[in-house]
């Protein structure tokens, strides 16, 4: 006959608000219980909607469970449950687990990471860019190769044989913070995207992570220079000069502003999404992301939304008002015609580009244009003035900031 199951509420209320802080407050718990002799593990599981057992596997000096309640006011509600006698040192070793978990929120450690970045390498453009020297940028140190990675692009790259790519690439390793491996990841990941959108912004070209990032601290990430079993394709030639893109005290400056300044680093982030969804040809969505950017620095872009259609009004206004910083008076009245399209794209799925021929390169016409390859080149028109404001932005952000830590030395 099994034992009845006896619970004991703890007496101590942890203060943690389990919408933002309860995975890292689950994560504490673990690692203290991951601590007492003879645990091999940790189980959890789900009981009832809001309640969750953690029983340690193997343990000697832990024989109960912890049960979690997500209660009404988002706060844990912790008992101690077990079977047989009743044991208060049980209820007393819980208790300090949940208090030292609860101290240690918000404490981080630091990992290592390592990537490689590029240029996309079916981007299509000559010649390639190559960083100008190493360089530490933030936290993250850039070490550039100065050999050519050649390899074969396109759909039939994997029958041996397509169009050859030269890009150079780029060694990358930073540190992260996190209160674990997975929480220092997810940081790592942010500051590599934004890395590759800034490099897209300074540059003009769509670049992107070659080796998925890694947390492995005896990564050994060298710069391969030909693909296995494509010795062939170096064969060529001669190839043009790289175009050397210069990573100087400018570029640290407006990494430092972008980590600043969330708003700003994500408008930077949806212009290489802009790039990216080009590059796969996703003309429609492209230009929505390219609009939106240019829409977020007109005056009044904070305006309310309606409170019956949500729509924002005046945004088409102040669309046309943040072109006219940066482009003549003939070049923004052809892209604010495009507005329409945008807004039958966000609002009805329209599909201006050639989306409904799977991306196909229109061909080129003599007399008869294709509206769909004119379209392409209004995406990139808009992309090169989302650019040059987002560059105008940064100029703004980086002398604000240098003027501050002037003022800040002047102080006594």
């Amino acid at each position: 006959m099994d034992e009845e199951e006896w619970s004991v509420p703890l007496r101590y209320k942890a203060p943690v608000p389990l919408r933002t802080s309860g995975d890292e407050w689950l994560n504490r718990v673990h690692q203290q219980i991951a601590e007492l002799p003879g645990v091999t593990g940790v189980q959890m599981s789900r009981e009832g909607t809001d309640t969750f057992r953690i029983t340690p596997k193997d343990g000697q000096a832990c024989t109960t469970s912890l049960m979690v309640t997500h209660a009404r006011n988002g706060l844990p509600e912790c008992a101690v449950a077990g079977t047989g006698e009743r044991r208060p040192d049980q209820v007393q070793l819980w208790q300090r687990i949940v208090k030292e978990a609860t101290r240690q929120l918000g404490a981080s450690r630091d990992f290592q990471w390592h990537a490689v970045i590029g240029e996309h390498p079916e981007a299509f453009t000559s010649p390639p860019q190559v960083l100008s020297g190493t360089r530490r940028v933030g936290t993250i140190d850039l070490q550039p190769s100065g050999n050519a990675f050649m390899e074969l692009t396109g759909p039939l790259a994997a029958f041996g044989t397509g169009q050859i790519a030269r890009t150079f690439l780029v060694r990358v390793s930073g540190t992260a913070s996190g209160y674990d491996l997975e929480a220092a990841k997810l940081a790592a990941e942010y500051d590599l995207n934004l890395l590759c959108s800034l490099l897209a912004l300074v540059s003009g070209r769509l670049w992107i992570s070659r080796w998925p990032l890694t947390m492995d601290p005896q990564a050994s990430l060298g710069f391969p220079i030909t693909p296995p079993g494509q010795d062939n394709v170096a064969e060529g030639g001669p190839y043009p000069a790289p175009k050397v893109v210069e990573i100087d005290r400018g570029f640290e400056e407006a990494w430092e502003a972008l980590q600043a300044d969330r708003g700003l680093a994500d408008l930077v982030t949806a212009y290489r999404e802009s790039l990216s969804l080009a590059q796969d040809r996703h003309p429609s969505y492209s230009l929505l992301a390219a609009v939106g950017i240019i829409e977020a620095f007109g005056e009044g872009a904070e305006a309310s939304k309606c409170e019956k259609c949500e729509n924002v009004p005046g945004a088409a206004a102040r669309f046309r008002q943040a072109l006219n910083r940066v482009v003549d008076e003939a070049t923004a009245r052809r892209l604010a015609k495009v507005y329409s399209q945008r807004s039958d794209t966000a609002h009805k799925a329209v599909l201006h580009g050639m989306e409904p021929h799977g991306g196909a390169m229109p061909t080129s016409r003599i007399y008869t244009a294709s509206p769909n390859e004119q379209f392409t080149h209004t995406v990139r028109a808009m992309q090169q003035a989302a650019a040059k404001l987002l560059i105008a932005a940064l100029g703004e952000a980086r002398g604000g900031r240098a003027a501050s830590n002037a003022e800040a030395k002047r102080r006594p």
